[in-house]
């Protein structure tokens, strides 16, 4: 999944995110760190606030779109976050870290045999003894109860539609913006994106099979 044009109104669907509340609940449990690393990052947001906490980042994401807008946001609040492009089921950091984080459904991004596996792998893999993994997913539950749902928005700047429907394990979310450009008209684009619907046994199976213990939801 590589955004594209969606990089750039990422932010303003996300504005009523409360990424603070996540930053005191994520170093709540983590304590006392140095260093972390974040995985599937997007624009930036969790990155620059453990930043701003004191903790040295490292951040990756596999779009170039969302890395940029990323790289621009914290040149001008002044922070110096390592960021790289690469995909969650094949990462690897220079050095071992305290903490891997994966934010804002990252993980159901996963659709494909395997990747689950491998993004436990690397992140078991990139961690000191006694790090920690943080994640949250949208559950089945909710992926499910969202098939055949239409939800919609507009405002001056933006307008969207989002249509989604899922068959067996995966959903498809299919996107419509609609964009304000200078001359006052409206630019249509549209993004399709997919989700897969994690049982909680196949996530709790996954991370026992990948070397971690202490698992906690």
């Amino acid at each position: 999944m590589a955004y594209n044009k969606f990089a750039g109104v990422y932010d303003r669907l996300m504005s009523d995110c409360p990424y603070d509340k996540w930053i005191d609940f994520i170093l709540t449990k983590a304590g006392d760190i140095k260093e972390a690393a974040d995985g599937a990052c997007g624009t930036g947001n969790i990155a620059q606030r453990l930043a701003l906490k004191g903790v040295k980042v490292t951040a990756f994401d596999i779009s170039n779109e969302m890395l940029d807008l990323a790289q621009e946001k914290a040149r001008k609040n002044g922070l110096a976050i390592r960021y790289l492009q690469q995909d969650l089921t094949d990462f690897e950091l220079m050095h071992k870290t305290e903490l891997v984080t994966v934010c804002c459904d990252g993980i159901n991004y996963l659709i494909g045999e395997g990747e689950l596996h491998s993004c436990f792998e690397c992140a078991n893999r990139a961690l000191n003894e006694g790090g920690m993994f943080i994640f949250d997913i949208s559950s089945e539950y909710k992926l499910r109860h969202m098939d055949g749902q239409m939800y919609g928005d507009d405002s001056e700047e933006l307008a969207y539609i989002w249509n989604n429907s899922i068959v067996n394990d995966v959903l498809e979310l299919s996107l419509s913006f609609f964009c304000r450009t200078n001359n006052g008209l409206y630019q249509r684009f549209d993004e399709v994106q997919f989700q897969r619907a994690y049982k909680y046994d196949e996530i709790i199976k996954t991370l026992e099979e990948t070397g971690f213990g202490k698992i906690e939801v």
